[in-house]
């Protein structure tokens, strides 16, 4: 609560009584105004309507960014499905050119004995001449 602001002449008289809650209120409303036009300032006008990608229902968000519906489970799910992926890629052999699948991070062969051997070769090749390469060069 403001009090009154007594405005005085320089002789030291009374001239007016100003409310002091009132002007408070006015400045405040220009203050809370300006406020709204920056970012941490503005009002959160709705929320967003998120799909959990979990559980498939549909709740209001807080964040742009949310996947989730917020329930422990989902988020525990969500967590395990990031921290262990299961996903699979697709690679040609090394060897012998077949399209394969596998979830292994650096398979490069298919996997059959002949394609094994094949692509140990090689590499041992390749291995072999870097070496005499820098042999040469010394």
């Amino acid at each position: 609560m403001v009090g009154d602001i007594k405005v005085l002449s320089p002789e030291g008289k009374l001239i007016r009584i100003i409310s002091g809650q009132a002007e408070m209120n006015k400045k405040y409303k220009e203050i809370s105004v300006s406020l709204k036009k920056t970012p941490w300032g503005q009002e959160k006008i709705g929320g967003i309507l998120v799909t959990c990608v979990e559980c498939k229902i549909t709740v209001e968000g807080q964040r742009s960014n949310q996947i989730t519906c917020g329930s422990e489970k989902c988020i525990r799910l969500r967590g395990n499905r990031k921290k262990y992926p299961k996903s699979a890629r697709v690679f040609n052999c090394a060897a012998c050119g077949l399209e394969m699948q596998t979830r292994h991070h650096n398979k490069r062969t298919c996997g059959t004995e002949r394609c094994f051997k094949d692509y140990n070769n090689i590499r041992e090749k390749a291995r072999l001449k870097k070496n005499k390469a820098i042999a040469l060069s010394l």
